[in-house]
């Protein structure tokens, strides 16, 4: 089975398939701003809020997060933009030009208009659509071409990335991983050198659009491994060598990226979500689990982040036996076709780059190319009955029907709006609700348990964008996950405790690893309030912290947060104790 030449215009199913997966992704339009998308709106804007990080080869900074600047963190945790207990020495900075220009578009030609904002970055998936159809039909043809689409299409991996503006990087860069691989071929048959110099420049593109970028320089590597035989017959160390040397100039676009990056200051250093890859052994230590999370998810269409509803293991597990039991079926198919086996082993090389952050859907969007192409092959074969399968194909086959073709097309519209429907009720309502009068900007604003307290960070940008007034400080104590005890100890003094942490270490470690976890003892100073950690859990969370006001109690306004919305809360007398919970609307005792 050699790779087919078909360049040909799309027949009626492969525009059908196009249209399905975009109005899949449509409900998108709805979503609005979600968290960093107000945080760059501000920073394009120059709104007040914003402060800006040392950003070297940026354009605004607005993927630089934080640069590992103690004091900028500190500035940041004063107006309560980040958590009381964030890493001082954090740093998530990456290097995305490409993608900010895109932002810069949107924030300063229709800022009021995120419908705008999202058809956006619609257009880009549907560029993206385009360029695999033209990716695909170097490679296959007829029926096998016709299903590797519509899985592409109707792959779930698409929602989140572009129905949430900040996380449009990851299309954007899938866009020029395809457009990379598209010209690499072209070039690598024809001979022309305008078709390798365009390959270069889209590889550079994707580097500079998002991480994801590096998935080209993968999918590079298994093209010299298992496609440049059929052009190339020198065989053992000589022919490697030689295959090698196709893809050694996009390996030293690549090393002088690394090497750019690594001067201009941009990586990940403290976090416990982000683990810069250049940093191999703390990197290998986390990219077992992620990778066989994101492997499942990749080939069974089960969103890895919907993990923690079944337990990473079993979902690990069954990923890992039903991904053998595929691999079984198939060998039929990798025993005739090179082909097949290049698209299998792109499959895994690119999930090894996303390792580096915790696994999420987003995260499968390049890796679903060659993948939605290997079942397109077997499918095609089965339905041409070029090849003789096991029985289990057949019931295998009805698996990846369901998988691929129901469950993907309706996890598409969920993870489409996904970040409006996780935010609503656990940001966007509560901080457009939050009792702020402008006459207040003195006065620090308290939220003692909020949602997410890492999240909470966001809802003095919600209000500036909506036009509500905003103070200079609103701190979040806590997330409220579980019931909190709040103590008043002194006239002056609150303890907060929860058994299982004052926030959750899965979702909120992104700001402070837990092997640099705070410990029993330690001191966060604010110029508003002092933190002091009593006892931490056995995952290093703070579960009892003692919070001492340093400025008069009239200079504070306490805020619950009950049920979406926020109400005020009088603290109650010295020495009682009461419970927050999500349905308690005062502090009343």
């Amino acid at each position: 089975m050699e790779p087919s030449q078909n360049g040909g215009a799309p027949s009626k199913h492969i525009y059908i398939a196009m249209l399905i997966g975009m109005l899949l992704v449509a409900p998108s339009i709805i979503t609005g701003l979600q968290l960093d998308d107000y945080y760059h709106w501000a920073l394009v804007t120059q709104h007040a809020l914003a402060v800006p990080g040392q950003d070297a080869a940026g354009i605004v900074g607005l993927f630089t997060f934080l640069d590992g600047d103690p004091q900028r963190t500190q500035a940041l945790i004063e107006k309560g933009m980040l958590p009381w207990w964030t890493l001082p020495e954090l740093k998530y900075a990456f290097w995305r030009p490409v993608a900010e220009i895109t932002h810069i578009i949107d924030y300063g030609l229709w800022p009021n208009n995120p419908v705008l904002m999202h058809l956006h970055s619609l257009a880009y998936l549907l560029l993206l659509f385009i360029a695999v159809y033209r990716l695909f039909g170097r490679w296959l043809s007829g029926p096998a071409l016709v299903w590797a689409f519509w899985i592409f299409a109707l792959s779930y991996t698409h929602g989140f990335a572009s129905g949430w503006l900040a996380n449009r990087n990851a299309v954007l860069a899938t866009l020029f991983v395809a457009l990379t691989m598209l010209f690499h071929d072209r070039w690598r048959q024809s001979g022309k050198l305008s078709q390798h110099l365009l390959a270069l420049m889209f590889f550079s593109l994707g580097l500079l659009s998002g991480e994801i970028g590096v998935s080209a320089g993968l999918f590079l590597l298994a093209f010299a491994l298992c496609m440049e035989p059929s052009t190339n017959k020198a065989s053992g160390i000589i022919g490697f060598i030689q295959r090698m040397l196709t893809i050694a100039p996009y390996g030293i676009v690549g090393i002088l990226w690394l090497f750019a990056r690594a001067i201009l200051g941009y990586g990940a250093e403290g976090s416990g979500h982000y683990v810069d890859p250049t940093n191999v052994a703390a990197f290998l230590e986390i990219a077992g689990w992620r990778y066989f999370l994101l492997l499942t998810g990749l080939i069974w269409s089960l969103p890895p982040e919907f993990a923690s509803l079944f337990g990473e293991t079993l979902v690990i597990v069954v990923g890992v036996l039903g991904g053998g039991l595929l691999l079984w079926v198939l060998m039929p198919l990798f025993r005739v076709s090179g082909l097949a086996r290049f698209f299998l082993l792109s499959c895994l090389l690119l999930l090894l780059p996303v390792c580096a952050t915790n696994p999420h859907s987003r995260l499968l969007i390049s890796a679903g190319i060659p993948m939605a192409a290997l079942i397109g092959m077997y499918f095609g074969a089965r339905r041409t009955a070029e090849l003789s399968f096991s029985p289990v194909a057949k019931v295998l086959s009805l698996v990846l029907i369901v998988s691929l073709f129901v469950l993907a097309p309706l996890f598409t519209v969920v993870e489409s709006v996904a970040m409006k429907l996780a935010m609503d009720g656990s940001l966007n309502h509560g901080a457009k609700n939050l009792q702020i009068e402008a006459s207040e900007q003195p006065k620090t604003h308290i939220v003692l348990n909020p949602p997410l307290s890492s999240v909470a960070g966001y809802i003095q940008g919600v209000r500036a964008y909506h036009g509500l007034p905003t103070v200079d400080s609103v701190l979040p104590l806590a997330s409220s996950s579980t019931d909190l005890s709040m103590e008043r100890t002194d006239a002056s003094a609150i303890r907060l405790h929860a058994p299982n942490g004052l926030y959750q270490a899965a979702q909120e470690n992104l700001l402070r690893a837990q092997s640099l976890a705070l410990k029993p003892g330690d001191k966060v100073q604010l110029s508003s309030l002092r933190a002091e950690v009593v006892a931490v859990n056995a995952e290093g969370v703070p579960e009892t912290v003692d919070f001492f006001l340093t400025k008069p109690l009239e200079s504070y306004v306490f805020h619950l947060w009950h049920k979406g919305k926020t109400a005020i809360c009088e603290l109650p007398p010295i020495g009682s104790r009461l419970t927050l919970t999500q349905d308690r609307d005062s502090c009343v005792l």
